[in-house]
């Protein structure tokens, strides 16, 4: 029975621990895409950073 904030601080603990040690997209320059929401997961084969397929 915690409060609004004990909440959003979890809630906020819980994302970043989802969210380390990924990568930002070197195209849009974001980890979470804006349209289709997705994470960057098409790696190039000469510099091996991930893209988002909709940033390609």
């Amino acid at each position: 029975n915690g409060s609004i904030l004990e909440g959003l601080s979890l809630w906020k603990n819980n994302v970043d621990k989802r969210f380390e040690g990924v990568e930002d997209c070197m195209i849009c320059f974001s980890v979470i895409h804006g349209s289709n929401y997705s994470l960057p997961k098409k790696a190039c084969r000469t510099c091996k950073k991930k893209f988002h397929s909709a940033c390609l």
